[in-house]
């Protein structure tokens, strides 16, 4: 007897709107709200985490917003907001951080090999950019096939987030 399992699981906030096209970086430009909306009021996901994800001395639950700003070609610098005061900055260059592809930045993709009592590969990628609202958008989505326990497996899901723009 062949069982198989096959799901699929995917959240948003409850107005999602679909990725907008970024044909230039200067389209990000404004302040967003670091607060996201998941559409589950459990799961906290804020802008600054996802920006500087190994940075563990910054203060993320403090941070009201995060400024964008493209200052040259290919280059945007970004600030983590207190009350209005910069208390991070960094910068990030298109070929060097990020990939823009299809309207999209895409912060990561690709393929992993998981072990132990899973056989299979898994992919996951990673897209950040604005909706056709002009919101901030983010995705994470990712894909399994394999066998876990002998019982073939085929998984599939994706998360999006909206980062309300404050202002531009």
């Amino acid at each position: 007897m062949a069982l198989a399992l096959v799901t699929g699981c995917f959240t948003g906030p409850s107005d999602n709107a679909g990725f907008g096209s970024i044909q230039d970086l200067a389209q990000l430009d404004g302040v967003y709200r670091n607060l996201g909306d998941s559409g589950n009021s459990q799961a906290r996901v804020l802008l600054s985490e996802i920006i500087w994800p190994e940075d563990t001395s910054l203060p993320h639950k403090s941070i009201d917003a995060i400024e964008v700003r493209e200052i040259a070609a290919g280059t945007l610098i970004v600030n983590a907001l207190r009350r209005g005061v910069v208390i991070k900055e960094d910068t990030f260059v298109e070929g060097v951080n990020f990939t823009l592809q299809s309207g999209r930045i895409r912060l990561k993709h690709g393929m992993s090999f998981p072990n132990d009592n899973i056989a299979g590969a898994a992919y996951t990628q990673i897209d950040m950019g604005i909706d056709k609202r002009g919101q901030g958008k983010y995705r994470e989505s990712g894909a399994f096939i394999g066998v876990a326990l002998l019982i073939p497996v085929a998984l599939a899901g994706s998360s999006d987030v909206r980062f309300e723009r404050l202002h531009d």
